[in-house]
């Protein structure tokens, strides 16, 4: 991106904030002791980044503002698209090491970085399992498993890989082999090791943030308060749900007497005993009336806890789920799905076997999530893509990976003999499905995109 691009996006997102202030240029220029005719060059981007940024820090020290919210991420990619080659992969390896049965620090996994954007919500890494074990026994006193962390992970396996995981203090232990998948939910300890000297044994290691690494600036902030958001997801009762009808009824500043009162006005069938009894369900009319006594949409009643399984999700390859795209008279890749998680909708990963050697770019994929691409083949793929009008193509060789903008078509072909295998990993950054409703609603999406006036 050019700086001056830079700038004029920044000047925009400055108007955009001092808007909200109820500011004008020529308030803001007295307020701050400004000259106006360089308040003005700021908000157009005529400036410097060096004075823009100054200007910017000034604002945080003269208004209750969060400049982090000002400091756009700068596109680091080439027309949508951002690749990294295997050998800048290579060059970014390094050794961690893990305490063996002995209590010695051996080598244990190594390390490189794959395809990342500032721009994108995920850190994709390949990572070497050095780690070499004879069973798959959770209580191998060979394993390290990590303590969790804060970021949910996709992990595709290539190769004879043991997948370690705890859950409520109980170890498991899984044999994955290459096209296998898991998904890992944040802070559930685990680990990888190899059971073979002589196959390399792989994973692709996709983690991400959601909406709670969004939230996370807020949540640093008001320390063990935040506690109180934290709803009992975990429990198999309905306790999750009794929790956030009670956040509603205490935003509303409802007693439990007006509760009672409201309900009776409206002739329910059920008593606020029952709505806020945590081991009963309540019928869609139910949920509907007391979203409307409320103000909030039925969904926002709505909590589902995590059923069995959903903590750490296992899938093996299974050639009878490939799908042939875009369609069966023109062949170009299969697609296999795979881990999924309810919880996680807009997360969409696929093992791809690029079959066709023909283009099929016009009927290619559009996804409106940021998406990662990683060649874990032997075979070169050719991936073709359309940028503002104009058809990009670039060759991605083994252990090359790439990152794609949303809404950036996409496809590929063959660039050899033989079938290409790709890994394909779609995430939602800001803009999930709660942001997308909300952004629908507004009188000027343009507006939103690039703020480019006052608000009178």
């Amino acid at each position: 991106m050019k700086s001056s691009e830079y700038t004029t996006l920044l000047g925009a997102r400055v108007r955009s904030e001092l808007n909200d202030l109820k500011r004008t240029p020529e308030a803001c220029a007295t307020e701050l002791e400004l000259p106006l005719e360089e308040v003005e060059k700021m908000l157009s981007g005529e400036t410097s980044r060096e004075a823009m940024l100054k200007f910017i820090d000034l604002l945080g020290k003269s208004y209750p503002i969060d400049i982090g919210d000002l400091m756009l991420p700068e596109d680091d990619c080439e027309r949508g698209v951002r690749f990294v080659s295997a050998k800048q992969s290579q060059d970014s390896a390094r050794i961690f090491d893990r305490k063996d049965r002995n209590g010695d620090l051996t080598p244990y996994y190594d390390y490189r970085d794959t395809a990342m954007s500032c721009l994108a919500p995920f850190k994709p890494e390949w990572i070497k399992e050095l780690r070499v074990v004879s069973d798959a026994d959770p209580e191998n006193p060979d394993i390290a498993y990590n303590h969790g962390h804060f970021m949910h992970q996709l992990t595709f396996f290539v190769g004879p890989v043991n997948f370690y995981y705890e859950i409520d203090g109980k170890k498991h232990g899984v044999e994955m082999n290459t096209g296998d998948s898991n998904f890992i939910m944040p802070f559930f300890p685990h680990s990888f090791a190899s059971r073979s000297e002589d196959e390399d044994a792989i994973i692709i290691a996709v983690t991400f943030g959601g909406d709670v690494r969004r939230a996370q600036k807020e949540i640093y902030s008001l320390g063990n308060r935040a506690m109180d958001f934290r709803l009992n997801g975990r429990a198999s009762n309905y306790a999750a749900r009794v929790s956030l009808l009670k956040q509603h009824l205490a935003l509303e500043r409802v007693s439990n007497e007006i509760a009672v009162q409201q309900l009776q006005q409206r002739n329910a069938d059920f008593t606020l005993e029952e709505a806020l009894d945590e081991e009963r369900e309540l019928a869609g009319h139910q949920y509907e009336l007391l979203a409307e006594m409320l103000n909030v949409e039925v969904q926002d009643l709505l909590f589902s806890p995590l059923r069995e399984g959903e903590d750490v999700v296992v899938t093996r390859f299974d050639e009878k789920r490939g799908l042939i795209l875009p369609s069966n008279a023109t062949p170009g890749c299969r697609i296999y799905p795979l881990s999924r998680n309810r919880k996680m909708p807009l997360l969409k990963a696929f093992n791809i076997e690029v079959t066709g050697s023909e283009s099929f770019l016009s009927e290619g994929f559009a996804v409106p999530q940021h998406t990662y691409l990683f060649n874990y083949g032997a075979e070169p793929v050719r991936l073709e893509w359309e940028f503002e009008g104009n058809s990009c193509e670039e060759i991605l060789r083994p252990d090359d990976s790439a990152y794609l903008q949303p809404f950036i078509r996409h496809s590929f072909s063959r660039a050899s003999e033989n079938i290409g295998k790709l890994l394909s990993v779609s995430i939602p950054g800001a803009m999930n499905l709660t942001a997308q409703r909300e952004f629908s609603l507004f009188a000027s999406a343009e507006r939103v995109i690039r703020e480019t006036g006052r608000w009178y």
